[in-house]
């Protein structure tokens, strides 16, 4: 295997452990993780229940995957979304100047 290879590989199952231990950690307590998605107030109260189960198994899925290697084409272009869209949430919630945990990490953040 080309240096290049052993360091795509290598970054390619960081990245993909990351969201695994992030999905992880938001299961092993929904209830936290609930109530920091009820501190981005833009999102409203009906999908809150969803996301806070929802959010943990797309990461700790796609995680794998990449970790893995599998579906690789699929998965990448859609963790990139994600990452975006965490990003974006984030920064909205920064300009709104609130405070606490960003909750990616769930309870580990606290």
């Amino acid at each position: 295997m080309l240096r290049k290879d052993r360091l795509s590989v290598l970054l390619r199952g960081l990245l993909g452990l990351l969201f695994v231990v992030s999905g992880l950690s938001k299961v092993s307590n929904l209830a936290a993780f609930h109530r920091e998605l009820v501190l981005y107030a833009f999102l409203p109260a009906w999908s809150l229940p969803v996301l806070a189960v929802a959010i943990p198994a797309v990461e700790y899925f796609l995680g794998a995957c990449l970790v893995l290697g599998m579906w690789l084409r699929r998965v990448v272009p859609i963790l990139a979304g994600l990452l975006v869209v965490f990003s974006g949430a984030l920064a909205y919630r920064m300009a709104a100047s609130a405070t606490g945990s960003c909750g990616c990490f769930g309870g580990m953040g606290n």
